[in-house]
């Protein structure tokens, strides 16, 4: 995948990058607190540090991404 069609950041417009981090905030995700989605995925801008969260996994092993040609992102 180009560049050219990779998401971009809304305000600076560089490419996003794919976060998987820990904050133990399962309460955010849709089953609620006590449900063990620990983990945020989010696509982060390493320019402006905005964050643009997508969703919650139990475990950042759970979570496998496509095959790089198919990312519209850059790993961080």
């Amino acid at each position: 995948m180009t560049d050219k069609s990779k998401l971009k950041c809304v305000c600076c417009n560089s490419i996003l990058k794919l976060n998987i981090s820990f904050d133990g905030c399962d309460w955010e995700s849709k089953e609620g607190e006590g449900s063990g989605f620990d983990y945020e995925i989010s696509l982060l801008c390493a320019d402006c540090g905005r964050i643009y969260p997508i969703g919650r996994v139990k475990n950042s092993f759970d979570f496998c991404e496509n095959s790089e040609y198919l990312r519209p992102y850059d790993n961080c």
